[in-house]
């Protein structure tokens, strides 16, 4: 009989016997990467025996690799657990894995998804979970798959892209697949949070300032000899931006037809759509047609671009080569 005056923890292979509290006694193990504990009541010499017996039939199980996931195998005699019939050992469940939460929302709300985030924010993430290993899929897992999405993606792309994924998996809850968003919780410790700008302001280019970087523009003043062509060509587009505050992707996919001409001389432009990815969306980012009034010097610049596309009001310099 073993003595109670043995001292603990006692490390039976990769299992160990300790105390919980000063007095529980509480084996331990690893496996799967996940740590494993059973309680085996108070200390007392009778527990203490079979805490021991239990733990050299765990070791041998977890050595042979006959596991029993369910742990009845390795509860306390005094507790009442079904029997194993025939000694079947219960295999390890199937864990669910990021790749079948996130194939689940594709074929869930690929319908109405724009284009636009699929080749983006969909292409992104298809890559991390073809990229990560095996157990960083597991759902398990939320710091090994970030650890190993780090590698090769930028904390500001997969901060990005994670809030796609985290809408993945809140599917899955919601589906009932899932009990909780670990990754959640996990995402906002391993991802750097944006510093605190409560009270400051973007201070706006100066006019000055404008000036000297629109001038920069039409002179070539950073473009290189060996260049197909220079930057000036892109000065009406800059010029046109700063006029009107207009999205980059607004620009692109104005018509000389957004251009309205009205009674007394009045013309106005009219922000409607949006060409990005290269993809028309017939309305703008936030989905409001905007109506903006042209001054003399808005006019000045539509009058000097030259009508190089019968539709495309700012034609790429490469498209015309």
């Amino acid at each position: 009989m073993q003595s109670k005056d043995r001292q603990l923890p006692i490390d039976i292979g990769s299992v160990s016997i300790g105390i919980d509290k000063g007095k529980f006694l509480r084996l331990r193990w690893t496996i799967g990467g996940k740590q494993e504990a059973l309680s085996y009541g108070s200390y007392t010499q009778e527990h203490l025996d079979a805490a021991i017996t239990t733990a050299h039939i765990l070791n041998r199980d977890l050595v042979c690799d006959n596991y029993d996931w369910s742990k009845a195998k390795y509860q306390p005699p005094w507790k009442k657990v079904a029997p194993i019939r025939n000694n079947t050992v219960i295999s390890q469940p199937k864990e669910i894995t990021l790749l079948e939460i996130w194939e689940q929302y594709q074929n869930d709300t690929g319908d109405r998804i724009q284009n636009a985030t699929k080749k983006t924010h969909w292409k992104t993430i298809d890559k991390a979970l073809s990229t990560v290993s095996k157990p960083a899929l597991l759902i398990s897992n939320p710091a090994l798959f970030f650890t190993e999405w780090k590698v090769f993606h930028s904390v500001g792309t997969i901060k990005s892209c994670y809030i796609v994924l985290n809408a993945a998996i809140n599917h899955f809850v919601d589906l009932g697949k899932l009990s909780e968003n670990t990754h959640k919780k996990v995402a906002k410790r391993m991802l750097p949070q944006s510093k605190n700008t409560k009270g400051q302001t973007r201070n706006a280019y100066s006019f000055n300032e404008l000036t000297i970087i629109l001038e920069a523009f039409k002179s070539n003043r950073y473009s290189k000899k060996k260049d197909r062509f220079g930057h000036a060509c892109y000065a009406p587009l800059v010029e046109f931006r700063m006029l009107t505050g207009c999205r980059p992707e607004e620009a692109f996919a104005l018509t000389w037809d957004d251009i309205k001409h009205g009674k007394n001389g009045r013309v106005d432009i009219v922000f409607n759509k949006a060409f990005t990815y290269g993809e028309l969306k017939n309305e703008t980012k936030i989905g409001v047609t905007r109506i903006f009034p042209c001054n003399s010097q808005l006019l000045t610049l539509l009058d000097s671009i030259p009508k190089n596309h019968p539709a495309i009001f700012f034609v790429p310099r490469i498209a015309l080569d």
